[in-house]
């Protein structure tokens, strides 16, 4: 990632300032497409959410989406939103794939939380769409004691702690992760 620079700083730091316990932190990624950029630095291929996925014959015969690819740029943005309404931007930054400083897409989103997270003494709750549900980080916001909402899809699984990786490896379901772990506990499952 790149150094932020002192005038981003400072306007993030007059936002947090505002925020509370009772304030929620929304998170949901995005990206920035430049579909004509052929020299620009970092550039490489993100979704383009503007095109719906083309539907491609999988290697086992079976019709699955794939998502529209054209150079651009992920985007990280988080609002926070207070129990009136009141919206303040806290987070809006490119990265790119292709950077030399790149580790990995969950590094990027644990790096913007945890730094938003920190300045704000861990009050505010965090709002985290699918995107998130990995379970490096949801492990990562256990173990800082954060609390959070998190979007997982039905048919999400999570692999056995040493287990041996391979398709009949064990897998915890999405309700058996907060019955099987001993670090994360849940305070409801909401199905719509």
């Amino acid at each position: 990632a790149l150094p932020i620079c002192r005038a981003y700083s400072r306007a993030q730091s007059t936002m947090l300032k505002r925020v509370d316990e009772s304030y929620l932190f929304i998170f949901d990624p995005s990206e920035v497409v430049k579909p004509f950029g052929k020299k620009m630095e970092g550039l490489a291929l993100v979704r383009d959410a503007s095109e719906k996925p083309k539907r491609v014959k999988s290697a086992i015969g079976k019709y699955v989406e794939v998502p529209v690819l054209k150079p651009g740029y992920p985007l990280r943005v988080a609002i926070a939103m207070s129990s009136t309404g009141d919206i303040l931007p806290v987070e809006l930054a490119l990265y790119s794939f292709a950077s030399e400083f790149f580790v990995s897409t969950n590094d990027e989103n644990i790096q913007a939380m945890e730094t938003l997270i920190h300045k704000t003494q861990f009050l505010p709750t965090l709002i985290l769409d699918r995107e998130f549900d990995s379970f490096s980080i949801i492990r990562h916001l256990c173990s800082l004691r954060q609390r959070f909402v998190i979007r997982v899809k039905k048919n999400r699984k999570y692999r056995i702690v040493g287990s041996i990786l391979g398709a009949d490896a064990p897998t915890y379901t999405r309700e058996e992760i907060t019955e099987k772990s001993s670090f994360l506990t849940s305070s409801a499952w909401i199905t719509y």
